[in-house]
């Protein structure tokens, strides 16, 4: 395995520099968004030239740039002036392959790519199980209407990728792609995996920490039902913290304050130390409804929390190598949540450290950014 990866990293560094634009929402604030960064950061390392495109300030939650990304943004973040504005940049600038980040990042990449006089190849990537999101969801007019929009963007992408297998089968079907266009490639989410240590869980009140922005997806609410589950259930002594920002703000408060949890429950809003915040942790604990890969999981198991997750499509069964490294609990249901981690805390999930490290290794940036680099150059030397 290392043998192999230190071969595709040399190969990666001999090929001529290229020009390379990524485009996304923002640069800050969300796992699609944190992939873009690092991408750009790794390739850059790589000797490639990097830039990304994008639309949504985040303010004090964008990510840390390395200083060699050249960043864009157009006057505007309404669509056809990003369009617009991606299309005169691409006129002008020598560009040799556009990767685009998330659902409205490939939209847009397509259509300013489209009928462009020599326009370089374009990558799709597909950061969710965008099947069970709009199951769940539901279709309005305007995202019906933005939906055969991806699919098309999909349809056209030299190369699309999806950043588990689950959802890449998802998507494969959803969107009718042929499986061949459809490249699975985990998410970049740790330098090194080197620096592993489990520990063990510590007695007194429970630390639980839950990482996410505060959307549908991460089913926020189950979660507060568990952790009331867990108290009032079956008396485990417990605070969590939970740390992302989102609209869902003042209904999750309430929903707190609703069931008398204010002692046990605090919405912390976002924070860039999120290591540190782990690192004062027993427990990470996720309830989404539906995921793409799961970034924070990886994190977690990397700051040697135990860990407790719901089984959604797609990611977190993946990361967590169907159970091996944490715990899977039913999804949907607040109950079989609270119970499984019950279990977890009066028995710890056994986990083999140095099989733990070299599964982590699969999401580390270095050999991530070299796979990404591995189908652009195909597609550039075509």
């Amino acid at each position: 395995y290392k043998r192999q990866v230190c071969v595709l990293l040399a190969l990666m560094n001999s090929e001529e520099p290229l020009n390379i634009l990524l485009v996304a929402s923002s640069v800050g604030g969300g796992g699609a968004e944190r992939v873009a960064v690092n991408l750009a950061a790794e390739m850059t390392a790589f000797g490639h030239d990097v830039a990304i495109f994008y639309w949504d300030e985040k303010g004090d939650e964008n990510y840390e740039l390395d200083a060699r990304i050249t960043l864009y943004k157009p006057p505007s973040r309404l669509l056809p002036v990003r369009i617009l504005g991606l299309r005169s940049l691409l006129k002008k600038l020598r560009v040799d392959v556009v990767i685009g980040i998330a659902d409205m990042a490939n939209v847009t990449a397509w259509l300013a790519l489209s009928r462009l006089p020599n326009a370089p190849p374009f990558i799709a990537s597909v950061h969710s199980d965008l099947r069970v999101r709009d199951a769940a969801m539901g279709l309005s007019f305007k995202t019906r209407f933005l939906r055969r929009l991806h699919r098309q963007a999909c349809n056209h992408a030299a190369s699309v990728i999806a950043v588990s297998d689950g959802a890449r089968e998802s998507l494969i079907e959803y969107f009718r792609l042929r499986p061949g266009s459809v490249i699975r490639i985990y998410n970049p989410v740790l330098q090194d995996a080197n620096s592993l240590a489990r520990r063990s869980l510590t007695g007194g009140s429970v630390r639980i920490i839950a990482v996410g922005r505060l959307t549908h997806a991460k089913n926020y609410p189950l979660m507060i039902q568990s952790i009331g589950m867990l108290i009032h259930r079956l008396n485990v002594d417990c605070h969590l913290d939970i740390y992302g920002t989102g609209a869902l703000t003042s209904q999750l408060q309430a929903l707190i304050d609703d069931l008398d949890l204010g002692a046990h429950i605090s919405l912390r809003g976002f924070v860039k130390n999120l290591p540190e915040k782990m690192a004062e942790s027993d427990v990470f604990l996720q309830s989404s409804s539906w995921e793409g890969f799961g970034n924070v999981l990886v994190e977690a198991l990397y700051a040697g929390l135990s860990v407790v997750a719901a089984d959604c499509p797609s990611g977190p069964r993946e990361v967590l190598s169907d159970g091996k490294f944490g715990v899977l609990a039913a999804a949907g249901n607040p109950l079989a949540l609270a119970t499984a981690l019950a279990e977890e805390l009066r028995n710890p999930l056994p986990v083999d450290e140095s099989a733990l490290r070299e599964h982590l290794r699969q999401f580390t940036t270095p050999r991530i950014t070299a796979e990404y680099l591995q189908v652009v150059q195909k597609l550039v030397h075509a």
